[in-house]
């Protein structure tokens, strides 16, 4: 058996000029959602029942009512909100009780202060003694 050597070419290395560091770029400042309030609010479906239209407990929030209140899928489980991906809906009612969910409560008006009437006390001057 012959063994043949193989010979290696070495490849000169390319000089391979670094791109200058890019300034890193900022992240999208994400808004800080406010925190919600209260209790979790519960999802209303309407449904027929002897030919009249009721309102009843639905199992979730629909993906559009969610969107239209501006949550994911993701954030909404996170938060604990129950959602039926199975519902097309979109209630006005729904999506009205889980913006109201994240709005901070109405502040109170700042009370005026009680204006201080300023008044200039002079004092008095030595009075010069009699030689």
């Amino acid at each position: 058996m012959s063994s043949k050597k193989k010979e290696s070419k070495a490849k000169p290395k390319k000089s391979v000029e670094k791109a200058p560091p890019r300034a890193e770029a900022e992240a999208p400042k994400t808004l800080e959602a406010p925190k919600p309030r209260g209790a979790i609010p519960v999802a209303l479906v309407s449904s027929r029942h002897l030919g009249d239209l009721i309102e009843r407990e639905a199992r979730g929030f629909s993906l559009g009512e969610l969107g239209s209140a501006g949550l994911t899928l993701s954030s909404a489980s996170s938060l604990g909100l129950m959602s039926d991906i199975r519902r097309r809906t979109v209630l006005e009612k729904n999506v009205e009780s889980l913006k109201s969910w994240f709005t901070p409560p109405p502040k109170a008006a700042a009370k005026p202060k009680p204006a201080v009437l300023e008044t200039k006390v002079e004092e008095p001057k030595p009075k010069k003694r009699a030689p």
